[in-house]
């Protein structure tokens, strides 16, 4: 089992021992050969900018729990249409992506791009960890422009009815603008064609489907406004299809609820809605 906790319980488990502590947490684990899925965000968000023993302490913590690493949003979103439009080129299905990496650097590279860190040895999770903080501590703070400029993204798509947000027409403009920022071509069958066949089965492109179905649920309940850190909870749900569990806040768990159900709905075998968990407790309570 792959089990991705979010960054508020992992602060727990290694600040208060809540719900459970670091060495119980690795027994569980261990004894079943589970993992902990470790992404970008869930890693810098448990990071203290300004005091960097503890956030060190922290992270020789969770570097030794049973643990892999998963790329998200953008890169994540990038190889999943990446296999998309390969596959579309030949008339195929495509591969299923493989997000985990080996190292955490490359869940924020892009695959087959250069690194200088590829060469260095016995590079632990610390070292790749602080020197980011020290040289720009930003990178992992939830910062206002944050979330001002996902509001006026939220604001502009709420000014539309919920038939044209969901419409034909606004998917192709989704997918022809995720294609030109990740750099791949149209299609040969066209963006149209290319568009309907993605929209037609939610196991193309997974991450970036769920990401696109939970951001709609969320504009569509117009009494709601973006929060510091909404997307950072946005990265963690790209990663729902390719876990076996994930806890979410239980706002945004919500919105992931609703969006797993209407696409559980076009593919019942998914099974979105069952992996989702409001905080670690509840996981520990149902294993």
């Amino acid at each position: 089992m792959k089990v991705y906790f979010d960054s508020r319980d992992l602060i727990g488990i290694l600040s208060r021992d809540d719900p459970t502590s670091p060495a119980d947490l690795a027994s569980t684990v261990g004894e079943k050969g589970w993992e902990l899925v470790y992404s970008f965000v869930n890693i810098c968000e448990i990071t203290v900018t300004d005091d960097l023993l503890e956030t060190r302490r922290r992270l020789q913590i969770l570097e030794g729990l049973p643990h892999l690493y998963v790329m998200a949003l953008p890169p994540l979103r990038c190889e999943e249409f990446r296999q998309a439009v390969t596959a579309s080129d030949r008339a195929e299905e495509p591969v299923s992506t493989n997000p985990f990496v080996h190292r955490w650097h490359h869940t924020y590279t892009y695959p087959g791009q250069p690194d200088y860190q590829d060469m260095l040895v016995n590079y632990s999770l610390v070292d790749q960890v602080l020197p980011i903080l020290v040289r720009n501590p930003d990178v992992c703070r939830n910062l206002p422009w944050h979330a001002d400029s996902l509001q006026g993204s939220v604001k502009q798509g709420r000014t539309s009815s919920g038939l044209v947000r969901r419409s034909r027409v606004r998917f192709e403009n989704t997918v022809k603008a995720a294609l030109s920022e990740c750099a791949l071509p149209i299609p040969s069958v066209g963006l149209a064609k290319f568009a309907k066949w993605v929209h037609s089965s939610p196991a193309r492109c997974p991450g970036w489907r769920l990401f696109e179905e939970t951001y709609l649920e969320f504009c569509t309940n117009v009494k709601d406004d973006v929060k510091l850190g909404d997307l950072s909870d946005y990265s963690h749900v790209s990663c729902l299809p390719y876990v076996d569990a994930i806890t979410l806040d239980r706002r945004m768990a919500g919105y992931c609820r609703a969006a797993a159900s209407r696409i559980e709905r076009l593919r019942p075998n998914l099974d979105y809605v069952g992996r989702i968990y409001s905080d670690a407790a509840t996981w520990l309570c149902s294993i």
